[in-house]
């Protein structure tokens, strides 16, 4: 009954639909990823932040004629909850007209200039018709600005005319500039956001990618114990690390459509991958095993995509939609009237999906409470956790 439900608004309220999906897993930057893919397969357009039309997470709107989901202001990495607040509530006194209007408006104790950088980044000023660039370059004015306009305004809280705007407004004056180039834009976007929203690396390759018979980042813990896998991505960075027996070692982070993985090459596979061109997209020949503790890809093979395509048909990777269960994650937690652990705790595990049940033993002086979760979680959760006071595992 489910299935058909959420099938039949998918297809009769599909912006609806995918906006309350994005929602719901806000917190799982890889799922995220993973269904903005698939809007963009379902031809439904995706806006950055928009300062005007943006509520605190995702939404379905028509803007210019066009149905459409746009990220939340709250989306935005660096932006709390609280200058979010601020400026919905200055907002609802009508849109912003301009950036100056939008600078004079909002409140610089919590609309600081760290908000407001994040905000340029994530494109949420992009409407006022000034490039990020010149909205970058000339950050220190718009702070200027709405500090001058916030104190103009205490000052005339007690004036006979401290309601006219003319009075509390202060002037703005911004020289545009050229704008970025996309890289830059997608790099600011990836930083703010954790995705892309203007595009995509991989976008121009698309068509070609689709022809070869490779696997996506999302489907590594369905992959059979032992079997081989083709990655294609586009490498983000190479970390160069030395072993105890003193050789070196590189960990490359690959990111594809749906996400991001992490491989480790030794020095000669990494030599040959420092040989290719790295703006191109690059394939890894893997093999999969599956640990009670963690998942280990080997790579085998390093590819262009031509090869990739001719390699593909010789690999047969075997996928397992019901791999068997692990024992559960024990996690002891001590009873407190403090609810950050408990948020912290929430985050981390919906950051990381898996296979791997949580059990949540809370214990108390009067006796201890043990919670089957239904929140199943990756072994790589396991590092972080032990990080977080009051959480033990065992």
């Amino acid at each position: 009954m489910v299935t058909f439900q959420t099938a039949w608004l998918k297809t009769y309220y599909p912006q609806e639909f995918m906006a309350a999906l994005l929602t719901s897993e806000k917190d799982n930057t890889d799922k995220v990823v993973k269904y903005i893919d698939e809007a963009k397969r379902m031809k439904i357009f995706l806006g950055a932040p928009d300062i005007n039309h943006s509520q605190l997470e995702f939404s379905a709107i028509t803007k210019d004629d066009h149905d459409q989901i746009l990220f939340g202001l709250g989306a935005i990495k660096g932006v709390g909850e609280a200058a979010v607040e601020s400026i919905l509530e200055a907002r609802a006194e009508g849109e912003f007209r301009d950036i100056q209007d939008f600078i004079n408006r909002i409140e610089p104790q919590k609309v600081n200039k760290k908000v407001i950088e994040c905000i340029i980044k994530a494109g949420g000023l992009d409407r006022f018709g000034y490039s990020r660039r010149a909205l970058l370059e000339q950050i220190e004015t718009l702070v200027e600005t709405a500090k001058k306009g916030s104190s103009l305004k205490k000052d005339a809280q007690f004036s006979l005319f401290g309601d006219d705007e003319e009075v509390t407004a202060v002037e703005l004056s911004l020289k545009n500039m050229e704008e970025f180039d996309l890289k830059t834009l997608l790099d600011f976007e990836k930083e703010t956001l954790g995705f892309y929203v203007s595009g995509h690396p991989l976008d121009n390759y698309r068509d070609q990618i689709d022809t070869i018979n490779y696997t996506l980042s999302s489907e590594i813990e369905n992959i059979a114990d032992g079997s081989s896998a083709i990655f294609i991505g586009k490498v983000e960075e190479i970390t160069k690390k030395m072993s105890k027996k003193g050789s070196q070692f590189g960990l490359v982070s690959l990111m594809d459509f749906h996400g991001n993985i992490e491989v480790m090459l030794f020095s000669d596979k990494l030599e040959e991958l420092e040989k290719m061109d790295l703006d191109e997209p690059i394939a890894f020949k893997v093999k999969v095993n599956h640990t009670d503790m963690f998942t280990r890809i080997s790579v085998t093979k390093i590819m262009t995509l031509s090869e990739a395509k001719k390699e593909a048909k010789k690999v047969e990777t075997k996928i397992v939609e019901n791999l068997a269960p692990q024992e559960p994650l024990q996690l002891r937690l001590r009873l407190s009237d403090n609810l950050e652990t408990l948020e912290k705790l929430y985050t981390l595990v919906r950051r990381h999906p898996g296979r791997r049940a949580i059990k949540l033993i809370v214990v108390s002086k009067l006796a201890d409470v043990v919670i089957d979760s239904a929140i199943r979680v990756d072994n790589k959760v396991i590092e972080e956790l032990s990080a977080l006071e009051d959480v033990d595992v065992l």
